[in-house]
Order: C-alpha cells, then sequence, then structure tokens
C-alpha cells in the first residue's frame, strides 16, 4: 500500500512544528537589561513516495525576560 503522508492534516503536521526543546545560555550571553526572547522553526523535505514536498517555518511566542547585575 502506498500512502502519502498529508502533511495538511493538522495531526501530521502537530508533530513536525509542535515540540518542546529546552535551550540553554547564560544570562551573560545576553547583558544587562530586557530582552524578547523566541524561536524559529524550519523544516522541509523533497517528494517522495510517501511523501509530497513540503517546507514550513514556525514561530513560538515571545517571552520577554530581564537580566540584571
Amino acid at each position: 500500500m502506498n500512502q502519502l503522508f498529508q502533511i495538511a492534516n493538522p495531526k501530521h503536521k502537530q508533530l513536525f512544528l509542535d515540540f518542546d526543546e529546552k535551550i540553554q545560555f547564560n544570562a551573560s550571553e545576553l547583558g544587562v537589561g530586557k530582552h524578547k526572547i523566541g524561536a524559529e522553526v524550519y523544516v522541509s523535505w523533497y517528494k517522495h513516495d510517501y511523501a509530497d514536498q513540503f517546507d514550513e517555518t514556525a514561530h513560538s511566542k515571545e517571552i520577554e525576560i530581564e537580566v540584571t547585575k
């Protein structure tokens, strides 16, 4: 059976673009002050027997942090 992976399906799209990844860095890398932090995810692939060509970018919600001395 040859079925295409349908990225238009919200459940399939969620598999690739909704995830929880921890990113660690030192506050000293940012410096003192208020900073907005967000993330961007980009996924793409060429057409295969099981999937159509696809590319998409998703953005997280930004958060604001304050680094004090």
